[in-house]
Order: structure tokens, then C-alpha cells, then sequence
């Protein structure tokens, strides 16, 4: 598990680390905001790749959930700022930074947000990887994975 977090550290930081490149390109720092929800889909990939062989059902299940929210979001975060000028936050943290403006936002935004990520995707990793007993959400996954049949469990 060490291993595919030290993975995940490093695709997440290179990962952020573009988006700060195309945040300097643009010169607007809240694109950092359009990259959060696919950060999240690169985790729980990253995570999937390290044991394809042995996914189950609860991964795939965990996983299309992940894509389907993370797109959204994405989605959902550039059809908002398009067109518009950069996220107050964000000028009024370039105005604040001055001149150090771009490495603190390197630092404190793009590098801050991919390590909060890594740590909010812990549950999506901890799911995925099939060494982690099933979890019981009140029922949730047998209510996902056999519709009729499972929920009338108790």
C-alpha cells in the first residue's frame, strides 16, 4: 500500500504541476480549481493500475463513480468561469503574494490542493485495493451490486 501511495504522490504532483503551467500560460490561477475533479479519477486510476489483475466489482463500481463525479465537477467549474475574469480568491491572493506570487501559488494552491487530494482519495484507494475487507455502508454495496435481491438483507 506504501508503494501505491508514493505512486500516487508522485503522478498527483505531476499532475498539479502542469495545471500551474497552464495557470502561468493563462495567467489565472483558479484553473487549479477545473483540475481537482480529475485529480481525483488520476488517484483512483493510479490506484487501480498498481492491482488491475486482481479488481472486483466494488472497484469498477467505486471507480465509474469517481469518473462520473470528477467529470462533472470539471465540467461544471469551467462552464463557470468561462468567459469571466480569474476567481476573486485567486486576485486577491496574486495582489497579496506580490512579486512571490507564482511560487506561493505553486506551492500553496497547486502542490496544497494535490496533497489534500491524495488524502481525501485515501477512502476511494482503500476500496479499490482488494486486500481492504468489504465495507458496509447500511447496505449500500449490496444494494448496488444486486439491486432487488440484495437490499432486502438485513
Amino acid at each position: 500500500m506504501t508503494r501505491i501511495l508514493l505512486t500516487q504522490l508522485a503522478i498527483i504532483v505531476i499532475y498539479m504541476t502542469a495545471w500551474y503551467l497552464v495557470a502561468r500560460a493563462l495567467s489565472r490561477f483558479d484553473v487549479a480549481d477545473i483540475a481537482w475533479g480529475p485529480g481525483f479519477i488520476i488517484s483512483a486510476f493510479t490506484a487501480a493500475g498498481a492491482v488491475s489483475e486482481r479488481l472486483n466489482h466494488r472497484a469498477y463500481l467505486v471507480m465509474a463513480l469517481v469518473i462520473a463525479w470528477g467529470m462533472r465537477l470539471s465540467l461544471h467549474v469551467y462552464l463557470r468561469n468561462r468567459g469571466k475574469p480569474e476567481d476573486a480568491r485567486y486576485r486577491a491572493w496574486r495582489q497579496e503574494w506580490g512579486k512571490n506570487a507564482n511560487i506561493r501559488a505553486f506551492l500553496q494552491v497547486f502542490i496544497l490542493q494535490g496533497l489534500l487530494l491524495l488524502i481525501i482519495s485515501l477512502p476511494i484507494t482503500a476500496v479499490i485495493m482488494p486486500e481492504v475487507p468489504p465495507l458496509r455502508f447500511w447496505m449500500l454495496q449490496d444494494c448496488l451490486s444486486g439491486p432487488w435481491a440484495s437490499c432486502s438483507k438485513q
